[in-house]
């Protein structure tokens, strides 16, 4: 009696091919909602679409300019910001 505990190349294969198959074949195909124009209007949806051109302008022209003020070389000892050559010197 000869037993081989190696796998040939092609057994090696055939549970992939299996797993393969099946993701292949087992979902099935989305279909989309009907729109209705009565029942859209999300609250959150309509306060981010206000909220997104504001929190925009804070950002690039509030807080951008802000950090690039801060990391000017004298007002950022007022900050107490260290340069990273000075963090690591102990």
């Amino acid at each position: 009696m000869h037993c081989s505990l190696e796998r040939s190349p092609s057994r090696a294969l055939v549970l992939p091919a299996i797993l393969v198959a099946l993701l292949l074949i087992l979902p099935a195909p989305a279909a989309a909602s009907d729109y209705d124009p009565d029942e859209s209007g999300n609250p959150v949806y309509i306060a981010g679409t206000i909220a997104y051109p504001l929190g925009y302008a804070y950002e690039n022209l509030i807080l951008r300019p802000g950090r690039w003020l801060g990391d000017q070389t004298p007002i950022k000892q007022i900050f107490g910001q260290d340069t990273l050559e000075d963090t690591y010197d102990w």
